[in-house]
């Protein structure tokens, strides 16, 4: 059997003694190649002219050409290669990286809080070793789309034999790998006249669901913002899931509110969707509508047969319109997705079970 070629990356960062750190890190990974450096956009775009690269780590702030500009450069000029940014935790860095990630990066990376060259070293190869996973081989979404579904037999379909129900009172959305960029297709499309709550865990780091909320609260009809605890749950309002911590689903004597835990990871995530989704199952909140979207891994799987259980509806993203086929893959191979939609039919769907009368009738014209 042939060896497998090992992925090669560029890494640009501004800072030569973080440049070095990076390289650092990325040498001592498996099936992985340094293929060159840069400090800045300009020498990154030269050295991806000089020479094949497959991946490349890209700063977000930089001078000369700073992130945004390059990933926009190479989008053009190199379209077959992907692009992970990292990213600091500042505000600024945040709300660019939530932009790179609608621009086409295929994900992101923080610098490390920690102080010191080992502490930082451990947590940069925990991220890249996650990251490069996804993006293995150095292909493109597509192809990336193409070697997840090559790296589990086809999983089966099914539509459910009982019609969907009328009218959801909760609507569940779980992604990772790719869901920034997917969420901003669906939320921005979601009718105003919602009747439904729509919670949504996407996995991500602390310090950037912030920004990520706020830019979808900019393009969307219904209110979007960072979930805060304690807070009633209500029809018509979008709540994304702090990075760093479980999101939950209580009922209280005035209804359902939004509860925040600092309980460990599951599946390595924190937030995590089955964290989410289990807590609904545990409060009977009736036949809820689930979406599990883009993203490595199996997270949020569990939580819909938990769901399944108490009557809910399952919607997983197709593999085509996936960057990452785990997720919604590890849902459908279980038996438990009701449809299988692409991405542009999921907010159309929500609309349809969980819209208002005004929604409804808007849908039927």
């Amino acid at each position: 059997m042939p060896k497998e070629r090992a992925t090669s990356v560029l890494v640009v960062d501004d800072s030569r003694v973080y440049r070095r750190l990076l390289i650092d890190v990325v040498s001592r990974l498996s099936g992985v190649r340094v293929a060159g450096e840069a400090a800045d956009g300009v020498e990154a775009l030269a050295a991806l002219a000089a020479g094949p690269v497959d991946l490349v780590l890209l700063d977000v702030e930089m001078p000369n050409m700073d992130g945004l500009a390059t990933l926009r450069e190479i989008a053009r000029l190199h379209p077959r290669v992907g692009v992970v940014m990292v990213a600091g935790a500042n505000r600024s860095a945040a709300q660019t990286t939530m932009q790179a990630l609608e621009l086409g990066a295929l994900d992101f990376i923080p610098k490390p809080q920690v102080m010191g060259y080992d502490a930082s070293h451990r947590a940069l190869s925990i991220a890249l070793s996650y990251v490069l996973e996804c993006v293995r081989l150095g292909l493109s979404r597509a192809e990336a789309t193409a070697a997840a579904a090559r790296t589990a037999p086809p999983a089966p379909t099914r539509r459910s034999l009982l019609p969907p129900p009328a009218r959801v009172p909760l609507v569940l959305i779980g992604a990772s790998t790719g869901g920034p960029r997917a969420l901003s297709a669906v939320i921005p499309a979601l009718a105003p006249g919602l009747a439904a709550p729509v919670l949504v865990v996407q996995h991500m780091p602390e310090g950037f669901t912030r920004s990520f909320a706020g830019q979808l609260d900019k393009k969307s009809r219904l209110p979007v913002r960072e979930a805060r605890d304690g807070e009633p749950v209500a029809a018509g309002e979008v709540l994304i899931a702090p990075g760093g911590r479980h999101m939950v689903v209580r009922a209280a004597d005035s209804g359902l509110v939004v509860g925040l835990e600092d309980s460990p990871p599951v599946h390595s995530c924190r937030p995590s969707v089955d964290v989410l989704f289990s807590s609904v199952a545990g409060i009977g909140a009736g036949p809820v509508l689930t979406i599990v979207m883009t993203g490595m891994g199996a997270d949020g799987a569990d939580g819909v047969r938990a769901l399944s259980r108490k009557g809910s509806y399952n919607v997983a993203q197709d593999e085509e319109s996936s960057i990452v086929f785990g997720m919604p893959r590890a849902v459908i191979a279980a038996g438990l997705a009701d449809e299988v939609l692409p991405l542009e039919a999921i907010a159309r769907r929500i609309n349809e079970l969980a819209g208002g009368e005004a929604t409804r009738s808007g849908s039927r014209s």
